[in-house]
């Protein structure tokens, strides 16, 4: 085949072209440590991209939500165990205000006082905010739970369920409404009260049964919230790994071998060098011819 100066020419010039573009590529990646920084670098590799982003994303928002909730259930907790030590004072006043024998009006009306402060205390706990909102209301965050002063402790929130995604097509129930947990402990609280002021050792030694009920209908909801913590922390611990799964895919299709990579930009260094060189070549030849035949 018989090889013109114009395809020679076009040759060259393609040549040129291809390998300064190759060149430039391998310059961008030594430069920003990346192999793909445009979809036309790598389309197959721009899709696993984009692919383990969305999934790190995905990732991050259930480890953002499983702390989130890991920190409500805590301070549920903490609450609840303050409730917890003021039934045990309540219950400790019981057994005391049971033995009639050891007891006068002056301290019949002490111990009531304290049962009565207790009965407080704990509407108060009762009515706990986390960032402004009620925890033990249920869904209704921003109702009181129990309004003060109502000394019939009936409860204004609702038995709905707050729950967080904490992992693919998995839920968490994070609240826990006041109303299964504070009922109980008012009646019994309020019905030792008022066997205290009526100096009935019989029937606070009775009070004890629904006092122990209570504190055991604590003790069970605030080991369900400790289970939930620990399950959260073990996802929270799944989800790192999961992370550091995704990052190093990630690095492996996104990041240059920069070894690799300077090894290569030497090589398209060389080839670009000398496709200009021919190029070079070619034009004084022709030129050369050019005079020649003139």
């Amino acid at each position: 085949m018989q090889v013109t100066e114009s395809y020679l020419s076009n040759y060259l010039s393609t040549s040129v072209s291809t390998s300064s573009t190759l060149l430039t590529q391998a310059e961008n990646e030594l430069s920003s440590g990346l192999a793909v920084t445009q979809p036309s670098d790598n389309p197959a590799g721009t899709a696993q991209i984009l692919g383990l982003n969305d999934s790190l994303s995905n990732v991050a928002q259930y480890q953002t939500d499983s702390t989130s909730a890991s920190n409500y259930l805590s301070y549920t907790d903490s609450q609840l165990q303050s409730v917890q030590n003021l039934l045990t004072q309540a219950r400790s006043i019981a057994v005391s205000a049971a033995n009639t024998g050891t007891q006068n009006s002056a301290s019949e009306a002490a111990n009531a006082t304290q049962v009565s402060s207790i009965i407080s205390q704990i509407a108060t706990l009762a009515n706990s905010q986390l960032n402004g909102n009620y925890i033990f209301s249920g869904t209704q965050t921003s109702t009181e739970p129990y309004t003060p002063g109502d000394t019939t402790y009936t409860y204004k929130g609702n038995s709905g369920a707050m729950t967080a995604t904490v992992g693919p097509s998995q839920e968490m129930q994070i609240n826990t409404p006041g109303s299964a947990v504070f009922a109980p402990i008012f009646s019994a609280l309020q019905t030792l009260q008022t066997d205290i002021t009526s100096g009935s050792g019989t029937k606070i030694s009775s009070d004890l049964t629904g006092i122990d009920t209570a504190n055991d209908n604590l003790s069970q909801v605030r080991a369900n919230i400790g289970s939930n913590v620990n399950q959260l922390s073990d996802i929270n611990s799944r989800l790192g790994t999961v992370t550091g799964d995704l990052q190093n895919q990630l690095s492996s299709v996104q990041n240059a071998d920069i070894a690799q990579v300077y090894t290569q930009l030497q090589t398209d260094q060389n080839v670009y060098q000398a496709s200009l060189e021919a190029t070079a070549e070619s034009f004084k030849y022709s030129l050369a011819d050019y005079i020649t035949s003139s």
